[in-house]
Formats: structure tokens, C-alpha cells, sequence
């Protein structure tokens, strides 16, 4: 029998809400600090951890045996937690899914036109008899086949978790496939309705505990949220990736669905009449695609604050959404004048035309980091913390993307970004943080003078190593905050 080993979490940065896990009265933790030494007098000690995700100043941890905790800022309800107090100091069991059964109904054969015509009826006809209801069946013939599948579980499987940065929103997706989600719902951003029942805290504006969203479609691969919009990836029946979206300034209390070739959108909630990658059209109000996105197939998406990235199959990169900081990669119009918003999904020109293929990107709340399939990282957007590894003083914003440099000359084979720092492994084993470091989330420690900016990638091996004997696995990054998980 194999035992797996515990995994060592170490945690630095911003503790306001207590994101980082730990009791700490005064809000930040400077040092590099063990999670499970601080929290030997709850049971959270004995967790092996798998994964930690990152919201907007919540932290919500994967164990290995399929349960997940949360702490931090619980204002929203996005730790799935119902407590009166707005902050979790130490991490809390999430114990919705626990003693839970989970239906899920299949259609083998889509119901013809008859069939659906019948069901309405019957629903129309509750009231009368039940020789009578019999009666109906008997005379309309059912031309479709349905079967069921009902499993019962002590607790339900979840195989992806979806937090994002620069969110209140927590998604749970299924082995069934089913989504649930909870957190901040004001601008409709979890599919919720806003009718006040019990499904909903403060009428519809917050989902205090995980609730099944039956707005969004099934087969979803990923979900993206930003502080009032959502962004989905779903596959189709043919294994195609599709795009699913829930935006927007129009009020939409449920997706919007667009259907054009392999393309799927659909936008619901409220922010900028220019976050989103689609436009109305005609008298009719239809919604269409932008032209040249409607026939990709996209592979990945992300969120920042106001914006958002898709990769498509073929290595090209879109954005759209707020560009104030640059952060589509789109600097200025032809007549001199910054695009200050991208209205519909357009491809960042400047690895399309060097020929540059992405393999990864990721978001913080105003710039990007890119990874493309030979293992070199660009930044671009933001600037003033020195997130994208240029000198703060010399640009406040990276109007095209940069290479980033300082890395010892080693390609780069993963990226994380936080609201204002970013992260680069390299293949030797190497991490590397840059960015805003004022709660000293670039891990700095003392290894050189305290700086509230790191401009250029700085390695933290050694001073991991200093805190704690081990072998980094993974580096997570939050708004302020950053864990360190070791093997």
C-alpha cells in the first residue's frame, strides 16, 4: 500500500479577511508561515491539501479526500459558508455536499414537437383526475425514448472547482456534470434569477451556500468569473470547445443563448456596455458573434477585472473588454487614439503577426502573462507595481507585449498571476515572483532590502528553503497574498 505524504503549505502576504488561513490579528504575515502548524487546534491540521484557489480575498483549499475548506473575506458568501461574520480567520469545512444525492436525467432521443405539446397539456391538467390523465396517454402516442439515471450519493463528486482572482463567485462543477454556485450574485453573474425565494440571502444579490444553477448548460469544462460577469467553456455533443459567456450591461437575469456554427455565447448580468465579445443587431434584437471569432474553437479562457482572454485551438489569442490599461494588447486606434474599450473579440495582433504560438495565458486584474509553445513569457497591460518585469518608472503600462527576461536564461514551463504580482517556473525548478510585493507577497524575506515593488523576476528557492525543508510543487497567488505548497 502506497501512503501518500503530507504536502507542507506555506503562506505569506495580506491577511486582512484571513485569506491566508491564520489567526493574526494584525492583517499581514510577513514571513513565511506553516498553515498547518497554525492550525494544529482544529482538524484542518491533519488535511493533506491537493489545491488551493484564489478569489478575491478568499482562499478556498482542495484536500485529497474530496473535501474542500475556505476562509477569508466572506462578505459575499463566496466561501460557501454561512456565518454571520464577513471574515473566516482559519479555514472552515465546506460541508454542503456532504449527505447529498444528486438526479440527473438523460434524453437519449430529443422529444418531437408532439411529445412536448403533450407534456405541456398534462401540466395544464393537473387537476383533473387520474383516470382521466390515464385516459389522455392512452390516445397520444409518445415518439421518444427517455431514460433516467438517478444516483444516489453520501456525498456529491465534484471534479473542478472555479475560482478566479478577480471574483466573488464560486463554481462547482459535478461528475454529472451539473454546476453549482454561490457568492455574489448582484449583477446575475451566478444565473440566478432574481426572484426572491429561498434560494437566495439579501434577497437575490447573494447565494449563501453552493445552489444548483439550472440557467447554465450542461457539458461546461470551465468557468471564469470577474466581479460582475462569467465566462464559460463548454463542449458539445461533438467534442467541439465552445465559448459561454454571462455578461453585461443589459440586465439579463438569464444567458442569453447565440448559437453560429461551433460557437456558442450567451451573456447575463451588468457591467461596461464594452466587456463582452458580441453586439445586437437589427430590429429584431438578435445577438451575433464578432465575424472573425464566430468560427474558432476555443481551448482556454480567463478573466481579469474587466477583461477577458480565449486561446483557440490553433495558438492565436483574443481579448476584448476594458483596454484603459492596455490589457487587450490592442494600444492605440489608427488616428492616434487609445482604444480605451474592445467591443467585440479581437486577435492581440502581435504574436499573430511574429507568428507566435500561445499555449498558456493567464489574467490579473489589469495585465496578462503569456506562455507560448517554445517556453518564452510575455507580459502586457498594467505596469505600475512592475507585474509585467518592466521598470515601473520607465512605463506605467506595457502597451505591447514584452518579453520577460531574468530568468537565468531558462525556458519557462508554467505561469500564475495575482491581482498585481505575477509568477514564472522555469523547467529546472526554479520560481520566480515580480510585482507588487508591499505585504512582501513577492517573498522577498529579508533576502534583499524590503522593496514594495519587484521589478524584475526574483527566485525564491533559497528562501523557501530557509523557512521550510522541501521541494516546491506549486505557487498560488491571491490579491495580496501568495501560498507555497512543497513535496
Amino acid at each position: 500500500i502506497k501512503v501518500q505524504s503530507m504536502s507542507t503549505v506555506l503562506v505569506i502576504g495580506s491577511n486582512a479577511s484571513g485569506e491566508c488561513g491564520v489567526h493574526n490579528k494584525t492583517g499581514i504575515l510577513t514571513k513565511l508561515t506553516n498553515l498547518s502548524a497554525e492550525n494544529k487546534e482544529n482538524d484542518f491540521s491533519e488535511t493533506n491539501i491537493e489545491q488551493i484557489y484564489n478569489g478575491k480575498g478568499y482562499t478556498i483549499y482542495a484536500a485529497r479526500n474530496d473535501d474542500f475548506y475556505a476562509s477569508g473575506n466572506n462578505k459575499h458568501y463566496s466561501c460557501c459558508v454561512y456565518t454571520r461574520s464577513e471574515h473566516i480567520d482559519t479555514p472552515q469545512l465546506i460541508d454542503y455536499f456532504h449527505n447529498k444525492s444528486e438526479k440527473v436525467t438523460q434524453i437519449t432521443k430529443e422529444p418531437t414537437m408532439r411529445s412536448r405539446k403533450k407534456k405541456k397539456k398534462k401540466k395544464q391538467d393537473k387537476k383533473r383526475s387520474d383516470a382521466a390523465d390515464e385516459e389522455q396517454t392512452d390516445r397520444v402516442k409518445v415518439e421518444h425514448s427517455v431514460s433516467v439515471k438517478s444516483t444516489s450519493l453520501s456525498k456529491i463528486a465534484i471534479k473542478k472547482l472555479c475560482v478566479n482572482v478577480s471574483g466573488y463567485c464560486t463554481f462547482f462543477i459535478s461528475e454529472n456534470n451539473v454546476v453549482y454556485a454561490n457568492g455574489n450574485n448582484r449583477n446575475f453573474q451566478l444565473g440566478f434569477k432574481s426572484r426572491p425565494d429561498e434560494w437566495f440571502s439579501r434577497g437575490f444579490k447573494y447565494i449563501c451556500e453552493p445552489k444548483k444553477v439550472d440557467t447554465i448548460c450542461s457539458n461546461l469544462i470551465d468557468i471564469k468569473s470577474s466581479s460582475a460577469y462569467s465566462v464559460a467553456l463548454r463542449m458539445s455533443d461533438r467534442g467541439v470547445m465552445l465559448l459561454y459567456c454571462n455578461q453585461g450591461k443589459y440586465s439579463k437575469e438569464t444567458p442569453l443563448h447565440i448559437d453560429v456554427l461551433n460557437l456558442i455565447v450567451a451573456y447575463v448580468g451588468e457591467l461596461s456596455d464594452t466587456d463582452c465579445a458580441i453586439y445586437q443587431t437589427g430590429r429584431d434584437g438578435r445577438w451575433m458573434p464578432n465575424g472573425a471569432f464566430m468560427h474558432k474553437y476555443i481551448v482556454k479562457i480567463e478573466c481579469g477585472e474587466t477583461h477577458s482572454l480565449a486561446l483557440d485551438e490553433e495558438g492565436v489569442l483574443w481579448a476584448w473588454g476594458n483596454n484603459r490599461f492596455l490589457q487587450c494588447g490592442l494600444p492605440l486606434h489608427d488616428n492616434g487614439v487609445q482604444l480605451k474599450s474592445i467591443r467585440n473579440a479581437m486577435y492581440v495582433p502581435y504574436f499573430k503577426q511574429k507568428g507566435i504560438k500561445i499555449k498558456d495565458m493567464k489574467c490579473g486584474w489589469n495585465h496578462n502573462l503569456v506562455l507560448d509553445v517554445d517556453g518564452n513569457v510575455y507580459a502586457f497591460g498594467d505596469n505600475q507595481y512592475g507585474q509585467c518585469a518592466v521598470e515601473s518608472e520607465q512605463s506605467a503600462t506595457c502597451s505591447l507585449p514584452v518579453l520577460v527576461t531574468g530568468m537565468d536564461g531558462k525556458k519557462a514551463s508554467r505561469i500564475e498571476c495575482g491581482a498585481n504580482h505575477s509568477m514564472v517556473a522555469t523547467v529546472d525548478g526554479k520560481w520566480f515572483l515580480f510585482g507588487k510585493n508591499d505585504k512582501n507577497q513577492c517573498v522577498t524575506q529579508g533576502d534583499v532590502a524590503f522593496q514594495k515593488v519587484v521589478h524584475r523576476p526574483y527566485c525564491i528557492n533559497a528562501v523557501v528553503k530557509r523557512a521550510q525543508k522541501g521541494k516546491i510543487k506549486k505557487v498560488m497567488l491571491g490579491v495580496d497574498n501568495t501560498q507555497i505548497m512543497l513535496q
